[in-house]
């Protein structure tokens, strides 16, 4: 069965049967590249895509690597408390630990570029993006936030969502493991005790 890409803004400007023949034909490939890319351990309920980096659609992001988005099973369901929660895990090739600056930045114009085009609006706010570190240790960095932005995808109107976050650096393969849990329920709720136990693989750090 051919999955809908939900964040990939690459197919959107082909026509909708181009991009569904597309997407049916390369079915086979896509789900053997996410088993191998995987960077996080998650229900199996929870629908997986992956995004290569660069990204065509978002130019000012310049890292290599690849991103995995990994979807509650309701994230679309306005009256569900899955409602916008989903999991952002980048592998990005980096000698250095990222910046929570830099990440800050590049998650904001991740956004910002997202919700271009969409059926609601032609004007709207960009996001508003504010990040803070937690803790800081030799396993790695964590940090949370809050971002407000337009929802482009289900709601047409402003949303704000809370943000957990982590980095791990892995000198050895010249790779950061940066993990982005969102939703727009207060910390606490009971979606972040699903959230929380989405975690990065055992084996994706070779330190």
């Amino acid at each position: 069965m051919c999955r809908v890409m939900l964040f990939s803004k690459h197919l959107s400007s082909l026509k909708p049967l181009v991009a569904l023949v597309l997407l049916c034909s390369s079915v086979g490939i896509s789900a053997q590249n996410e088993k191998q890319q995987a960077i996080v351990k998650a229900d199996s309920t929870w629908s997986t895509e992956i995004i290569p980096f660069p990204i065509d659609w978002a130019t000012k992001i310049t890292y290599s690597g690849f991103e995995e988005l990994r979807f509650a099973p309701n994230w679309n369901n306005v009256n569900h408390q899955e409602f916008w929660t989903l999991v952002m895990s980048w592998q990005v090739e980096t000698k250095t630990e990222i910046p929570l600056e830099d990440l800050q930045f590049n998650l904001n114009h991740y956004f910002t570029e997202l919700m271009k085009p969409n059926h609601w609006a032609q004007e709207f706010p960009d996001p508003e993006l504010a990040l803070s570190d937690l803790e800081v240790s030799e396993s790695g960095t964590q940090f949370k936030g809050e971002m407000t932005f337009f929802d482009g995808f289900h709601t047409g109107k402003v949303i704000t969502v809370k943000i957990l976050g982590s980095q791990r650096l892995c000198k050895t393969s010249g790779k950061a493991f940066v993990i982005f849990k969102l939703s727009p329920k207060a910390y606490g709720q009971p979606i972040w005790k699903q959230l929380n136990a989405i975690a990065l693989k055992e084996d994706a750090c070779v330190d």
